[in-house]
C-alpha cells in the first residue's frame, strides 16, 4: 500500500469498469494453490497489487479547473438527515417522515440562503466606489455571466426575426 499516491483533491476519478474486468482476468489467475501461511501472506499481496494495477490501468483522471464549493458541517449533516428522511418517507409513506422532511427542506433552504448572503456581504465589504473596486467586482460577475460568444448571438439574431407587433419569429 506504500506505492500508491492518492490524486490531487482537485480531480475525480472516473473508471471503465469492463476494462477493469479484462485487466483483472489477465492479471490474476484463478485459484491459485496454497498451502502454508506465507503463501496465503504473498496471494493476499499479489491480489491487491494486480487489483491497484488494474483499476489505475482502467482509469482516467479529469482536472477540475473551479475551485470546489464547501459546505459547512453542520449544513453537510442537516442534509443527510433530510435525505434520510425523504427516503424513509418513500419507503414507508408515513406522514410524519413527509412533515419532518417538509421541515428539513425549509431549514436547509433558509441555511444555503444565508449562506449565499454571507458571501456576497464578504466579497462587498471592502468594497468602495472611490478606488473603483466595487466596479471591478462587478465588471468582473458580468464577464462571469456572459460566456456566450458573439457567433452565437448572431447566429440567434439571424434565426429570430422581431416583427412590428413585438413578436418573435423564427
Amino acid at each position: 500500500m506504500d506505492n500508491i499516491n492518492s490524486p490531487a483533491l482537485n480531480t475525480i476519478s472516473s473508471t471503465k469498469w469492463t476494462s477493469f474486468q479484462s485487466h483483472l482476468k489477465e492479471l490474476l489467475p484463478g485459484n491459485p494453490k496454497i498451502n502454508t501461511k506465507e503463501e496465503i501472506d504473498e496471494a493476499i499481496v499479489n491480489f491487491n497489487n494486480q487489483y491497484h494495477s488494474a483499476i489505475n490501468c482502467s482509469s482516467k483522471l479529469k482536472i477540475i479547473q473551479s475551485q470546489p464549493y464547501t459546505i459547512p458541517p453542520s449544513l453537510r449533516r442537516k442534509i443527510k438527515i433530510k435525505n434520510i428522511a425523504r427516503k424513509r418517507w418513500q419507503e414507508t409513506e408515513d406522514p410524519r417522515y413527509k412533515t419532518t422532511l417538509n421541515k428539513l427542506n425549509k431549514e436547509v433552504k433558509k441555511l444555503f440562503k444565508e449562506i449565499k448572503k454571507n458571501s456576497w456581504k464578504n466579497l462587498f465589504k471592502d468594497a468602495q466606489p472611490d478606488d473603483l473596486s466595487l466596479h471591478k467586482i462587478i465588471n468582473n460577475r458580468k464577464k462571469k455571466k456572459n460566456r456566450h460568444s458573439a457567433s452565437t448571438w448572431r447566429l440567434w439574431n439571424s434565426n429570430s426575426r422581431i416583427t412590428g407587433n413585438g413578436r418573435i419569429n423564427s
